[in-house]
């Protein structure tokens, strides 16, 4: 039975870090990624050529592969501004650790991805006397406009980046399983010893029989929205406790050009966030494609 110091499973954005930390740590570790889509070069989404989905088989080549679904983003990192006192996007992590160490953590992964080939230019840092008086419009609405500087990858990008990325580990000693799935963990005395795997084209076949054992000192959990029914199976099948995150629905939402016009001009996007009536939700923006 193999053994490696460390399995993840999941080859997404932040199963590619951790794997990067460990060669600039101790290239001596043994760490193995398990994926069930495919390499990122070899990822490629039908519907450009025919015009529909066509269901991929065994993994849909958008949400499954290295460097998971943000390989067909427009590729935008959210960064800070130096004389922010918290941290307005990108989840919650500075709940755990602070601002200042999110900050720090930051630099570091934008620091990562310009050495692997992120364009330098930061987009949104240009225009400050223009953003401030969208910003004060804004307020008299009620809602609030976080500026901060973004480094804008695009689609084609983020595809060579990640491609860079994907040799970096491999010639680092990292090994990567492709079109692999963890059918179960193999859990004893209260952790996880390793999982048992098999081809992605048996994922789903409940009388497939011949899955495969490797076991791990370590084994890390990075299966994304993907892989998040995947997850709640694992964690009930073993007992493992959970808590539920929050889930955003997203609405597609298309205005008159002249509408956004100075927001697309002077900041490459603007994300603005209020809690409208009469239900007092958070409601925010993302992802615009000016003048699409």
């Amino acid at each position: 039975m193999q053994h490696y110091d460390i399995i993840v499973v999941g080859a997404g954005p932040s199963a590619a870090f951790l794997a990067y930390e460990v060669t600039q740590l101790d290239k001596s570790k043994k760490v193995l990624l398990i994926e069930q889509g495919k390499k990122v070069e070899e990822r490629n989404c039908p519907i450009e050529k025919v015009g529909k989905c066509t269901r991929c088989k065994p993994m849909c080549n958008i949400t499954c592969g290295f460097s998971g679904a943000g390989a067909f983003s427009d590729g935008k990192l959210s960064l800070y501004n130096e004389e922010d006192d918290d941290i307005y996007v990108g989840g919650v992590l500075h709940e755990y650790i602070g601002v200042e160490e999110t900050k720090r953590l930051i630099d570091y992964t934008d620091e990562v991805y310009l050495k692997f080939g992120a364009e330098t230019k930061l987009e949104g840092i240009d225009y400050k006397e223009e953003v401030n008086l969208i910003c004060n419009k804004a307020k008299k609405e009620g809602i609030n406009l976080v500026n901060i500087p973004i480094r804008h990858l695009g689609t084609e990008k983020s595809h060579e980046l990640y491609k860079r990325i994907e040799e970096y580990l491999s010639d680092n000693g990292v090994e990567i399983l492709f079109n692999t799935t963890v059918s179960d963990l193999i859990v004893s005395e209260n952790r996880i010893k390793g999982v048992k795997i098999r081809d992605a084209k048996y994922a789903e076949d409940e009388e497939y029989n011949k899955d495969r054992a490797i076991t791990a000192d370590k084994v890390v959990l990075a299966v994304g929205r993907k892989g998040a029914n995947w997850l709640v199976k694992m964690c009930n099948k073993h007992q493992i406790e959970t808590k539920a995150g929050t889930v955003d629905i997203g609405v597609r939402y298309e205005l008159p050009d002249k509408v956004m016009k100075d927001i697309n001009k002077y900041m490459y996007e603007g994300k603005f966030i209020s809690k409208p009536y009469p239900f007092r939700d958070k409601v925010r923006t993302f992802c615009q494609n000016p003048s699409g």
